[in-house]
């Protein structure tokens, strides 16, 4: 078994400046069209979630996303910043639950929650 040094109310924030690969447009929209997509939004959430546990687990340890249920709330357009944060609010043996959200200088851009689980890497490694 697996002892986590992991506290609920543990948080976790990362920042990106929203950049063409960042974007929608990239993604099958008109080319004058350059806003964060959705699943960049989602990938700085899941970033504040790990970076929210990655100095408590033991060595050897790390966090792999399982499920992510978000609203995308606002479009952000290319240059801006965005600061996506993660809280972890429950503990269920391995599993993590994080409540999620991300805003630009305007406000709330998404929120959700986001399931991750931790592995011991060496065996997930061996595994696949």
């Amino acid at each position: 078994m697996i002892e986590l040094n992991i506290q609920l109310g543990m948080t976790g924030e990362y920042r990106m400046r929203v950049e063409e690969k960042h974007c929608a447009q990239r993604k099958y929209i008109r080319d004058d069209v350059w806003v964060l997509s959705t699943p960049d939004m989602i990938r700085a959430m899941e970033f504040s979630c790990i970076l929210a546990v990655l100095d408590h687990l033991p060595e050897g340890r790390r966090t792999v996303g399982t499920v992510v249920n978000v609203k995308h709330l606002r479009a952000t357009p290319l240059g801006e910043e965005i600061v996506a944060r993660g809280e972890l609010v429950k503990v269920d043996g391995r599993k993590l639950w994080f409540t999620v959200e991300a805003e630009d200088k305007d406000g709330p851009i998404g929120r959700g929650e986001h399931g991750r689980y931790v592995i011991d890497v060496d065996e997930f490694v061996a595994g696949l």
